[in-house]
């Protein structure tokens, strides 16, 4: 069966969770791993453990960074990681057995520095040290300036001019005809092996073929690829996994070039595969070869070797004379293991989206810097909390900003800080925009918003209410980056005194226990909107449940006369001079209001304006009658005793 044919099924969500289980412990060792292969004396990399120290190897070094970085495992320390840059970019430095200013050396240092100045912001202000970065880019510039590279008499590589381009985006953007050069040599190359390959040639190469569709993607001008591109996009990555050996590896790739005195030098799998899932243009095609990427992963550990600090280790493979493991294909299989992971995890957030039947859209991969000024909810009418607070500044500042500014951390597989509110309830009367304030953290946040109700708990009947909510919280555990809303619950959480019906125990059963689970968990953002806080039971607003509660009530008076110019213009003198008309006002919703105004605009005088103010206020929502604490109360009162009952946070 063919792994486009070996599709995740929906009833597979079990076994992918644990999939994502195994990878993340796997992933952890990660660092450990690389640490038996640290030069004690250069800060850098050596390429094999037993090597003595005081040779910095740029592509072993950079293949380190470059994994440790990207999966978050980077150690920060200002003071080594400046003496490294400084040995990264001392003109010296090549790679042994190869001539200085080689592309292949020169594109590795580059990445390293990229890299390696990513997680601080001191890094690189010495001119000297920029002067030097800025050459070794513009020397990889020349050497693909035809639209690839090679080295020696070799021919083109796509995977040196992957690397060439990788280096530069990591610094730079690519000069426009540079990189429609490089794009087009990718698309004719791509064709090429695909008739090689049709044609049964031995010549033929996976990996050539692999890293073009890569470049075509990343390099950014295959944005408005054509229908027949994007065919032969799909069709090079179908080739590519169909080609995939028992043991989880492909046919070995051309030579790339020789060293003199060691060898020719080949690709790696696993190094690929990294740079297969580190391109989020591919993700999507990616997710209908999930088995072969899981073969693959299975295949490191019986191919690892076992360090004493409980983490693995690879080779390569490449070099007969190399015995043990090698830093840089260890790097490899750990970025490999880190992408595999985010694969899996956006598969898992597909599935648990199928599974409540929501429409799906992926979250969007930052690609410019975080901007301090982006607005939150500019459509929403704001209400005031108090005299330091609006609902919409009080959302902005202690939730949806601090989660935006740490995406980053969750984009790598890692966690918010655990001082980072993630969990939020809104209460108030209906019409209040509740819901849209919960879909306007997802559109801040760029992530997709998961509504749940109460109709998926009680799907399978109300006497597997907790049996249905354990699957779901579950499903939630698993995921990352997601506005999860839950929303009309109030009969889930009723007060438990005295109740002993399923719909009162789910509280203490299910409810509670998952909520600190998930607050815990720090991936997404959870948010509850109800009308009737006052029915949830007390330990709900007890520290460790909900990081924030707040109450939000129709819009202010200035929020409606700034909207609607034609209420200030029939009302304003009116509210400014009678404080009981300003407070008819204030009681209307965002509705309410609207309708008002579309009746203020067929009216013709004062007298109308004032009784067209007071009917709408008679028949609004916080004057209508519901049930409150075993009492029939207006909901103007009934949000006063809430108000007075919870202890709003912040």
């Amino acid at each position: 069966m063919s792994s486009r044919s070996a599709v995740w099924s929906a009833d597979q969500f079990d076994d992918l969770n644990q999939l994502r289980v195994d990878l993340v412990s796997r992933r952890e060792r990660h660092h450990r791993a690389l640490e038996h292969f640290r030069d004690s004396v250069t800060l850098g990399y050596k390429s094999v453990i037993d090597k003595p120290d005081g040779h910095l190897s740029p592509s072993s070094t950079a293949t380190c960074i470059r994994s440790l970085v990207e999966a978050g495992h980077w150690e920060i320390d200002p003071e080594n990681d400046n003496v490294l840059l400084e040995r990264l970019l001392s003109a010296e430095l090549t790679t042994q057995g190869l001539p200085q200013g080689n592309v292949y050396t020169d594109a590795f240092i580059v990445d390293a520095v990229a890299a390696l100045s990513q997680p601080s912001s001191e890094q690189l202000k010495s001119p000297e040290l920029s002067t030097a970065l800025s050459q070794r880019i513009d020397l990889i510039q020349e050497s693909i300036s035809n639209g690839s590279a090679s080295i020696g008499d070799y021919p083109s590589s796509a995977y040196l001019t992957e690397l060439a381009t990788r280096a530069i985006l990591a610094c730079n953007e690519i000069p426009r005809p540079l990189g429609e050069r490089v794009v087009q040599w990718a698309w004719d190359e791509l064709a090429r092996q695909l008739a090689l390959i049709l044609a049964g040639a031995k010549t033929a190469d996976y990996f050539q073929l692999a890293y073009c569709a890569i470049l075509i993607a990343r390099v950014g001008y295959g944005v408005d690829a054509t229908p027949q591109q994007r065919l032969l996009i799909n069709a090079a990555l179908e080739q590519f996994f169909e080609a995939q050996l028992p043991d989880g590896t492909w046919p070995r790739s051309q030579p790339v070039f020789d060293i003199p005195g060691v060898g020719s030098t080949y690709c790696y799998d696993y190094e690929l595969l990294a740079q297969l899932l580190s391109e989020p243009a591919l993700s999507s095609g990616l997710l209908q070869y999930l088995p072969s990427l899981r073969k693959s992963y299975e295949a490191l550990t019986s191919t690892a070797y076992y360090l004493p600090n409980e983490s693995l280790a690879w080779s390569s493979g490449h070099r007969l004379t190399t015995r043990g493991p090698e830093s840089w294909a260890t790097a490899s299989a750990y970025h490999f293991i880190h992408g595999f992971e985010r694969l899996v995890v956006e598969a898992l957030r597909r599935h648990v989206f199928r599974y409540l039947r929501t429409p799906y859209v992926a979250p969007v991969h930052p690609s410019a810097p975080l901007s301090t000024n982006r607005p939150f909810a500019p459509d929403f009418l704001d209400a005031r909390l108090d005299e330091h607070n609006t609902v919409r500044s009080a959302i902005r500042d202690y939730l949806a900003e601090p989660v935006r500014q740490q995406a980053p951390l969750l984009e790598r597989g890692r966690r918010l800080t655990s001082s980072t509110p993630n969990t939020l309830i809104l209460f108030g009367p209906p019409g209040t925009s509740k819901t849209e304030l919960a879909r306007s953290v997802s559109e801040y946040l760029q992530w997709p918003q998961l509504t749940i109700d109460p109709s998926h708990f009680v799907r399978n009947g109300i006497n597997h209410i907790n049996a249905e909510a354990d699957r779901i919280f579950a499903m939630l555990d698993s995921l990352d980056r997601v506005v999860v809303l839950l929303d009309e619950i109030d009969e889930l959480v009723r007060e438990r005194t005295g109740a002993a019906d399923p719909l009162s125990r789910f509280l203490t059963t299910s409810m509670l226990p998952k909520l600190v689970t998930l607050n815990k968990g720090k991936k997404i953002v959870f948010i509850v909107a109800t009308n009737h806080i006052e029915r949830f039971d007390v330990a709900i607003s007890r520290s460790g449940r909900f990081d924030m509660i707040l109450q939000v009530s129709p819009p202010s008076v200035e929020e409606k006369l700034a909207r609607w110019p034609l209420l200030f213009e029939k009302l304003g003198e009116t509210i400014e001079n009678d404080h009981a008309r300003a407070a008819q006002l204030l009681a209307l919703t965002y509705a309410e209001t609207a309708r008002l105004v579309s009746a203020l605009s067929e009216a013709s005088d004062q007298r109308a304006y004032v009784e067209l103010l007071a009917k709408s206020h008679r028949e609004c929502t916080l004057e209508l009658t519901t049930e409150s604490g075993g009492r029939d109360l207006t909901w103007a009162e009934a949000s006063a005793e809430q108000r007075s009952r919870m202890r709003i946070r912040p």
